[in-house]
């Protein structure tokens, strides 16, 4: 778990069966030390099973990916 803008952010690994899409966010706030990352991360694509989402909220963006890279991105508002 780590602290950040008093909210907890818990990352944990992620199974899930190779028909199922997953989604998880990026947050948009930052630390003096970090700024998260708002595209699809190597780790992201790397364990990507089938197309997975990334909704990179400070960007206000939707990354549609799978194990090959980024195949779209799609405004938060059109999603």
């Amino acid at each position: 778990t780590r602290l950040m803008n008093k909210t907890a952010v818990l990352i944990l690994p992620l199974s899930v069966p190779q028909h199922l899409h997953t989604f998880h966010s990026h947050p948009s706030g930052e630390t003096e030390t970090l700024i998260y990352t708002q595209h699809p991360s190597k780790g992201d694509i790397d364990a990507a099973l089938g197309t997975s989402y990334v909704i990179a909220k400070r960007e206000r963006k939707v990354y549609v990916y799978d194990h090959s890279g980024i195949l779209a991105t799609i405004p938060e508002r059109k999603f």
